[in-house]
């Protein structure tokens, strides 16, 4: 028998209003990945491009992560660390312009939004639609489609892990009705111990 926990409703909700308004503020006022408001500081690194591939790898040494993600001329990764307790930090990486005049996504172009989550909890099979157990390392969770509204033309996969006390909520947006890029993504997510 599944045992209900109020605050996985109140969790999916704060997901669901902090990716609206991450997803507006990004997408329609064309703002720029500035990084200023309620940064403590940047940390990870970026490697070297793997030019057979054209895959790029992040990696995060203080949550102990790495991802993999399609590069191009135009990607870019914004790591920012919250200064406020009850703000989480936030990773976005995304290889489209902002302010092109299609208004969405097209062939090949997508964004990564990943939230880090102080959690008392591991994820349940409720965070996405359609769970796949995922056991990435030390890290374990799901992953499946946004259980929020998805924009017409683009496919919205989600993954939450949870690893020492700390959910990571991604969420992948591309164009199309297919999941091979976020399937990409979160097949290359690592965690070490």
């Amino acid at each position: 028998m599944k045992k209900d926990h109020p605050l996985l409703g109140l969790l999916i909700t704060v997901l669901v209003f902090v990716g609206a308004v991450s997803l507006i503020y990004f997408k329609y006022l064309g703002a720029e990945l500035s990084g200023k408001n309620n940064v403590a500081r940047q940390s990870g690194d970026v490697g070297p491009k793997n030019q057979e591939s054209n895959q790029e790898t992040y990696v995060n040494n203080e949550y102990g992560f790495e991802i993999t993600y399609p590069s191009s001329d135009v990607a870019k990764l914004n790591f920012v660390q919250s200064d406020q307790a009850d703000k989480p930090d936030y990773l976005r990486i995304q290889n489209y312009r902002f302010g092109k005049n299609s208004g969405g996504l097209t062939v090949g172009e997508y964004y990564l939004e990943m939230y880090v989550i102080g959690a008392d909890e591991p994820c349940t099979e409720n965070a996405v639609v359609s769970p796949v157990a995922l056991s990435l390392g030390t890290a374990q969770g799901y992953k499946g489609t946004w259980p929020g509204d998805q924009n017409a033309g683009e496919n919205m996969s989600a993954m939450c892990l949870y690893k020492d006390g700390r959910q990571f909520y991604a969420v992948v947006t591309e164009s199309g009705q297919s999941s091979k890029i976020a399937n990409s993504i979160f097949d290359s997510i690592k965690f070490g111990n």
